[in-house]
């Protein structure tokens, strides 16, 4: 049962960073376009963060609704945040690299 609770916490998750990835696309008038543009990846990274971030605010919340899966959402949650600050580290000392080689 916790890894049905695992793959929904993960597609809420999934689904609302995509909807909010086009909201702050056409809000902020972002071009996504063009060759090793960085701009989806941060700013998808920076909609699931927010996804993440609200989630365990929610779950925290509702610590006694969620009853014995409140550790297992919360647990995913945390991992679900992190991924993405990762992924933006990777990526920007990816950028600092490719800009310190390129004379």
């Amino acid at each position: 049962m916790k890894i049905l609770v695992i793959l929904f916490v993960l597609f809420i998750n999934l689904s609302l960073s995509s909807l909010l990835y086009g909201v702050i696309t056409e809000v902020f008038g972002l071009d996504t376009g063009g060759f090793l543009d960085f701009t989806p990846i941060f700013v998808a990274c920076g909609s699931w963060m927010i996804v993440s971030l609200s989630g365990l605010v929610l779950s925290y919340f509702a610590r006694t609704s969620l009853q014995q899966y409140y550790r297992t959402v919360w647990i995913t949650e945390g991992i679900a945040l992190a991924l993405p600050l990762l992924a933006m580290i990777v990526v920007t000392a990816l950028l600092f690299v490719s800009k310190g080689t390129n004379h």
